[in-house]
């Protein structure tokens, strides 16, 4: 099963981030926690977790991209 991995709502009145630099890419192989990327929102820094085991399947958006809350980001294949 292919799963979305989306920005998550990280404060009020924050509608977007910048997508800072992934730490995974298409192939590898993850565990539910693994930080996937580092996102940055005005002043704070998030570290973007997966929420499943699996495979990297895409990455939607590189490094430097300004994504919106809730966006796909990533596709990861779960068994």
């Amino acid at each position: 099963m292919e799963r979305e991995i989306i920005v998550p709502h990280v404060g009020d009145g924050v509608d977007e981030v910048e997508i800072s630099e992934w730490y995974v890419s298409p192939g590898d192989t993850v565990k539910k926690g693994t930080q996937l990327a580092e996102l940055i929102a005005e002043k704070a820094v998030i570290e973007l977790e997966s929420n499943y085991d699996g495979t990297v399947t895409q990455i939607l958006h590189p490094a430097g991209a300004v994504v919106n809350v809730g966006e796909t980001v990533l596709l990861l294949k779960t068994s």
